[in-house]
């Protein structure tokens, strides 16, 4: 006889073991369903509103990064305690309670002077009072056009002439950054820029007139080249200054000193007023007022403008006044 009894009670264990196994993948596929639902679901009720910047450079004013926050219906909050990095890095982010950076209300700004290149911004709220979703902001910063102003200098074969460069922004400010490159008889050298402006001093052994040129090379300005001129004079012990009186009919030469001609040199390329004169040893007429007779060189000397001249380089002859002057240029003249 089979034992139709034990048959049936393996089968009903195997049913009951099944229907406990379904029922717990069941629960287990409830649980986590009910979890997912619950991170998609999270809820937000502030909203944060920021566009991307592309900007120039702007070294005195800095480059506005600014965001608005908004609760759900769209009304503005001010109070909001956002947080912010800037290329990974944590920023201060301020409201800007003064509106000096929008006049739309609830505007935050990062405390951030960014630099040339493209910058990643991530802005996020997530405080007991106010929760959003974070925003990601790109920040695209290009190069300020530059200008770059060179002096003449005029100096000795004895001396050191001076290459300077004044560079600045297209608003007129100083720039603080960078090196500019001179080139000159071939060689290269380079200055550091110091508030605005470069320097670089150079021994030219020959005489003649040297073009140098400038460039500027700076990480968050564009690079700007111009172009100037070195006047370079022979070193002697002395130069001999010459001016004819016509009411006399007689030509007056003196000899200037090397130092005394290096002074007014020094005074052209300062583009300030320079004077030395020298004593011909010949006395003026009584009936002419007396005194000796001088011959000098002076350059911007304002006593000329009184007179009609322009305010120039002058070799003048002197007594008690001016007799006359005969108007050179310094940097290409020779005596």
């Amino acid at each position: 006889m089979y034992n139709l009894c034990g048959g049936n009670h393996l089968f009903d264990k195997r049913i009951v073991i099944f229907v406990i196994f379904i029922v717990g993948l069941f629960a287990i596929s409830a649980v986590s369903a009910d979890d997912n639902v619950t991170a998609d679901m999270q809820s937000y009720n502030a909203r944060i509103i920021a566009k991307d910047v592309s900007e120039e450079y702007d070294s005195f004013y800095g480059n506005d990064i600014i965001f608005n926050i908004e609760d759900m219906d769209g009304k503005p909050i001010n109070d909001a305690k956002p947080t912010a990095t800037f290329d990974n890095k944590k920023v201060n982010v301020f409201y800007d309670d003064e509106h000096y950076f929008s006049n739309k209300q609830a505007t935050y700004y990062l405390d951030k002077y960014p630099e040339v290149g493209n910058h990643k911004v991530k802005i996020s709220l997530n405080t007991s009072k106010y929760q959003a979703k974070p925003v990601f902001m790109n920040v695209k910063i290009s190069k300020m056009s530059s200008k770059i102003t060179l002096n003449k200098f005029v100096t000795t074969n004895k001396n050191y002439a001076v290459m300077k460069a004044i560079v600045k922004d297209k608003y007129g400010e100083m720039i603080t950054e960078g090196i500019v490159k001179f080139n000159v008889h071939g060689k290269a050298y380079f200055a550091k820029v110091i508030n605005g402006i470069a320097i670089k001093k150079v021994k030219l052994s020959r005489a003649g007139a040297y073009t140098y040129k400038a460039t500027l090379v700076a990480k968050n300005y564009k690079s700007k080249t111009a172009s100037s001129i070195l006047y370079i004079k022979k070193a002697k012990k002395y130069y001999t200054l010459k001016i004819t009186n016509p009411k006399i009919k007689k030509t007056f030469r003196v000899k200037l000193s090397y130092n005394n001609y290096v002074k007014i040199l020094n005074a052209k390329n300062r583009n300030k007023f320079g004077y030395v004169s020298v004593n011909t040893g010949i006395k003026r007429p009584p009936e002419w007022g007396g005194g000796m007779y001088h011959v000098g060189l002076s350059t911007k000397d304002e006593y000329h403008t009184y007179y009609g001249y322009d305010l120039a380089d002058y070799v003048f002859l002197r007594a008690s006044s001016y007799l006359c002057i005969k108007k050179v240029n310094l940097y290409t003249a020779n005596f």
